[in-house]
Order: structure tokens, then sequence, then C-alpha cells
């Protein structure tokens, strides 16, 4: 038999319950960041992998 009850409610329960609207929102906000940081990485290679075939020439 399980227990009903856990000690600690798991992230996804308290998200449920309390912080949906707010936590919906942040995650977006988060996905967003995380998309805008990896574009600025290929960005940057791509600008050095430019700058390193410029100073082979």
């Amino acid at each position: 038999m399980k227990p009903h009850q856990h000690p600690l409610p798991s992230s996804s329960t308290l998200l449920t319950l309390k912080w949906q609207p707010m936590a919906k929102g942040e995650f977006m906000g988060l996905v967003q960041f995380r998309i805008l940081m990896m574009n600025q990485v290929r960005l940057h290679q791509h600008l050095y992998l430019h700058m390193w075939q410029l100073m082979d020439a």
C-alpha cells in the first residue's frame, strides 16, 4: 500500500496548487532566455570562425 500523503510535495504538485499562472510565465521566460543565450553562443562561434579564417588568409 502506498501512503497517500508525501512528506515533500513534488514541484509539479506545488505548481498546480499555487503558482500555475506565474510559474508558466516564468518557465516560458526561462525557455526564451535559454534560446536567446544559445543563439548568442552560436552567433559568437560564427564570428570567431570568420575571424580565424580572416587571420589565416
